[in-house]
């Protein structure tokens, strides 16, 4: 999987520079996520004013009890994260030697640019409803809201990531130049290869990626156990 780009393709001139020989160049599709850290608590999705319908933003209540580690406050309060899933920026997978044991090197390309600036927009639109749901409950306190470039500056100092990325080998069409596996789950060009991980999933979904991995990888199974065994290649 390394040498394929870290199961992301990686590009033939990537491969080939590192001293690696190409089976078959496929696109190599850019789909890294970004979000918030994860917990347990009470969620929901709020409908977004400035995002689509697979970008609106999740917001988390997670219960801080009074059992906290020293040093910090005594009182109980909730954790607040807004995070959005469907994000507009991109990152990539490309290698970082010919040696299947060197890890990938991996662009998050969080935040960055004009979509960048979409994503942190969607983020900070959830942490106003949460001023707003405040300011409106008479047991709950804010310190103070926040303006727009608090929230902005909030927002790209502290997000963080559930590491959920999908997308660098991507499923499509065969005769598509952007996938990289078929509907099948074979590598386009390739010889009894198939990916069956959340790398295949075409676009980011708004959501957690562990059921849909899962599915990938159950499918991925019924397809290899339904299919004859192939003719080993012939080596010289």
């Amino acid at each position: 999987a390394k040498l394929g780009g870290g199961s992301g393709g990686g590009g033939a001139e990537c491969i080939e520079g590192n001293g690696g020989s190409v089976l078959a160049h496929l696109s190599s599709s850019r789909r890294t996520k970004s979000g918030t850290a994860s917990g347990t608590g009470a969620s929901g999705t709020t409908a977004s004013g400035i995002g689509g319908p697979n970008t609106d933003a999740d917001l988390h209540w997670i219960y801080l009890p009074q059992n906290q580690p020293p040093g910090l406050e005594e009182d109980e309060g909730m954790l607040l994260l807004s995070q959005t899933s469907g994000v507009a920026t991109r990152g990539n997978v490309t290698l970082r030697s010919a040696n299947a044991r060197d890890d990938p090197v991996l662009h998050a390309n969080y935040l960055k640019g004009v979509d960048g600036t979409y994503d942190v927009s969607v983020i900070m639109e959830g942490l106003e409803r949460f001023q707003d749901v405040i300011s409106a409950s008479p047991h709950l306190e804010i310190i103070q809201p926040a303006p727009d470039a608090d929230l902005a500056y909030y927002v790209r100092r502290f997000a963080g990531t559930y590491n959920h990325h999908v997308g660098t080998c991507r499923m499509g069409d065969a005769s598509d130049a952007q996938s990289v596996v078929d509907r099948q789950l074979r590598v386009v060009g390739a010889h009894a290869l198939r990916v069956a991980d959340a790398s295949v999933i075409p676009e980011i979904p708004n959501a957690n990626t562990a059921a849909i991995a899962m599915m990938v990888g159950f499918h991925g199974a019924d397809i290899i156990m339904a299919t004859p065994p192939v003719t080993a290649c012939a080596t010289r």
